[in-house]
């Protein structure tokens, strides 16, 4: 039985779209839980604005976006 190999990573600065409470508060807490540090965006507009301005390692966006 092999043990899987955990490596470390230094925290990531994650970009999350969603329009869903629900979804996002999920994600986040997972996100979070890794050590990540997740800032939330509702709408692609607002995010678009916003994200000229920071600096994020990682995108993630609700497929469905209205």
């Amino acid at each position: 039985m092999s043990t899987p190999m955990v490596t470390a990573h230094p925290p990531l600065r994650v970009a999350l779209v969603e329009d869903d409470r629900i979804e996002a508060e999920r994600a986040i807490a997972a996100l979070r839980s890794a050590g990540h540090e997740v800032e939330w965006f509702t709408e692609g507009v607002q995010f678009m604005s916003e994200v000229r301005e920071a600096r994020h390692e990682l995108f993630l966006f609700d497929w469905h976006l209205p």
